[in-house]
């Protein structure tokens, strides 16, 4: 069974810059001024994101998929 903090689904560039994950990526709301949810780089995590949090972001390690931050 899969750890239910796992992201299953593919991720391998950032939806903002278009460049590779580094060690994290994050699933989150990013502040471009529509609102808009996507897989981001730390980078973009950083200058777009509303930190870590149900309803803001989780953070995942990029080797295994595994959820590190923001389940709760």
């Amino acid at each position: 069974m899969k750890n239910k903090n796992e992201w299953i689904g593919p991720a391998e560039v950032c939806d903002i810059c278009g460049g590779k994950f580094g060690k994290y990526f994050y699933d989150g709301k990013a502040n471009l001024g529509s609102g808009i949810w996507g897989l981001m780089c730390e980078d973009c995590f950083i200058e777009y994101g509303f930190g870590t949090g149900l309803g803001k972001a989780q953070k995942y390690l990029t080797k295994t998929k595994e959820g590190v931050e923001g389940f709760k």
